[in-house]
């Protein structure tokens, strides 16, 4: 059952693109990767599963593992889809101080965790602060198990293709192998997460009845309306995890982690995968000074060409190709793509006057922290990656998650510097935040940065308290972003996916906030842009709605930046289906929404004007 209207999306001029490939392993810090013939996915399916609802897939485990082929030991995240992969793993990092705690540090206060080539986290989550559930996965599955439910299980068949796709990149098999028992395990797995699914444990559900708690066979699993949900738990209470990561003993954190996505692959939103990491203070002690951050060692086909870039406006961290074409994507007939996370709702802090999003609600009185600054180091260059293993590398990510170089000296940390461009030389918290496209400013590769190579891409929030028990949220947006035939190259595609981001970030307002506004019959229900391709803005463009009741409207757009650019409607109209033209013959090339209030509810769609 759905919970409100459907969003009205942009096709993209990339289709959808559908194959196998099996890619070679390579070694990475910290790790060594093979292909491993002999796992199968009966062996994972409680540990493991894919994400893979539209045009970009990638693998995560139930202990935050995520981003790299469990079958392989190399790329696990794929854009676009069966074709070349992008992301060889990532994780969530997080860093704070801690004077009180259960396990002493005898090197200091600061304290790392999280998931990067080693993972410090252990699936289930924490009873009381020290103590985690730990118990064997088949004992326990409420705790343990990672969760995929899918909206649509019920009308699906072991016959419908994408079923038989699924079981094939769960089975890393050819669509050709899938059998008629790996299509029914698909089923079987869709069903049983959707008939256990953990609502108590905190995995997002429908409230149904509203009466804020989770109650099986009544309210329904789910979240933003999205067409497959991913849920699991997991805490950092192992000491032999934790300095096993970076040296750092426990911290006392739960982490639950949802993913979700959107059935709809040759749109924008198809282009990205939402994730929602919610940490929580179990420790019984405060934390302060605390950073999150999304890591991303992101590969690019051939891993060892590749840049990172960052856009501080946009809020967004990305990696290229550092060529215009890549041999591992001139085997599906393709230029490379690019990858990128835009941070969406970063964690919240106290602030008088203003209003966070927190948990798809308006929370008055603070605010959210926006991306305070993006690093990027390679290995073997002279930005390396921190030490695994040492308390060192806890200093060294501590001062990375500050926006610093990481290097182990806290008290006086190196600055990230601009390496090209008018303010070459001048430190910077966000190095490589030039235009790749325009090829202006800051850009990776050219003058004191690094020549290609392996990147890694950390996008930090920070810094907040947390007290015992608090509650923080980061959501991020994987997003695609690729220009398949003649003229497209590795700019080409940064393009894209900045446009992507563009978009993805406009309907965020409507996925974050706008769920139980949507229900209400005043909204206007049908909301609908006519284009004529490949200019959607001209004479022949129509907004069309309907009005359910007889209400004041308002229908205007804005650009980019929220700046009005037209007022289409401003009158009290009566029910009824309406067909507003809009003419832009004087706007620049970009993205733009319209938004129609009815009743003091609001609605969002987005144009792109191509001239």
């Amino acid at each position: 059952m759905k919970r409100y209207s459907g969003f009205l999306l942009v096709l993209t001029a990339m289709g959808v693109f559908i194959a196998a490939s099996m890619l070679s392993a390579r070694e990475k810090p910290g790790q060594k990767t093979a292909p491993n013939p002999a796992v199968s996915y009966a062996q994972i399916e409680e540990t493991q599963t894919l994400w893979n609802i539209n045009n970009i897939a990638g693998w995560i485990r139930n202990d935050g593992y995520s981003g790299n082929n469990p079958y392989i030991g190399n790329w696990g995240v794929w854009y676009p889809r069966g074709t070349a992969g992008v992301i060889f793993q990532d994780g969530l990092v997080w860093g704070g101080k801690v004077t009180q705690s259960h396990w002493p540090q005898p090197q200091g206060s600061y304290r790392v965790g999280g998931q990067t080539y080693r993972i410090g986290t252990l699936p289930g989550h924490i009873i009381q602060a020290g103590t985690p559930t730990t118990p064997p996965v088949s004992s326990n599955p409420n705790n343990a198990y990672i969760y995929r439910i899918r909206a649509d299980w019920q009308n699906l068949t072991v016959n419908d293709p994408e079923v038989i796709q699924d079981a094939a990149e769960l089975n890393n098999v050819d669509t050709s192998q899938v059998t008629p028992a790996m299509a029914q395990a698909v089923l079987d797995d869709y069903e049983w997460a959707w008939n256990n699914w953990p609502g108590d444990l905190g995995a997002p559900f429908y409230d149904l009845n509203g009466n804020n708690q989770w109650d099986p066979g009544t309210d329904e699993p789910g979240l933003a309306d999205a067409d497959q949900v991913i849920w699991f738990v997991c805490n950092d209470l192992n000491p032999g995890l934790t300095t096993n990561l970076y040296g750092s003993q426990p911290i006392g954190l739960e982490l639950q982690v949802a993913m979700w996505g959107y059935h709809q692959p040759g749109t924008t939103i198809g282009q990205a995968s939402f994730r929602r990491y919610r940490l929580i203070n179990k420790s019984g002690f405060p934390i302060d000074s605390m950073f999150i951050a999304q890591w991303s060692d992101s590969d690019i086909g051939y891993f060892g060409d590749d840049f990172g870039g960052c856009d501080s406006l946009t809020i967004l961290g990305y990696a290229y190709n550092g060529n215009p074409e890549d041999t591992e994507f001139q085997q599906f007939g393709l230029p490379p793509a690019a990858v990128g996370y835009a941070l969406l709702q970063g964690p919240i802090i106290p602030s008088p006057g203003d209003t966070a999003t927190f948990n798809f609600h308006k929370l008055p009185g603070y605010k959210n922290l926006s991306m305070t600054s993006f690093g990027y180091f390679a290995a073997g260059s002279t930005i390396n990656d921190p030490n695994l293993g040492e308390y060192s590398g806890t200093l060294q990510w501590y001062n990375l998650l500050n926006g610093f170089i990481p290097t182990a000296d806290t008290t006086n940390p190196t600055p990230y510097t601009h390496g090209v461009g008018p303010l070459a030389g001048r430190p910077t918290k966000f190095p490589l935040n030039g235009d790749p496209v325009a090829m202006a400013g800051d850009i990776d590769g050219l003058g004191s940065n690094l020549p290609p190579g392996d990147r890694r891409i950390v996008v930090s929030s920070g810094p907040f308290t947390m007290l015992n028990g608090d509650v923080q949220e980061m959501v991020l947006a994987i997003i695609g972003g690729i220009t398949p035939g003649p003229g497209g190259n590795n700019r080409t595609a940064v393009a894209q996916l900045k446009l992507n981001s563009d978009f993805i970030r406009l309907m965020w307002d409507d996925i974050s906030t706008g769920i139980a506004q949507l229900e209400n019959p005043v909204i206007p229900e049908h909301l609908e842009l006519e284009q004529n391709y490949p200019n959607p803005f001209n004479p022949a463009t129509i907004i069309r709605y309907h009005l359910s009741v007889s209400e004041f409207v308002t229908l205007k757009v804005y650009d980019i930046l929220g700046r009005e650019v037209a007022t289409l409607v401003n009158e009290r109209q009566i029910t009824g289906i309406y067909r507003v033209p809009f003419i832009a013959a004087d706007l620049a090339s970009g993205v733009y929404v319209y938004r129609i209030t009815a009743g003091g509810f609001s609605k969002s769609r987005k144009m792109v004007l191509l001239r």
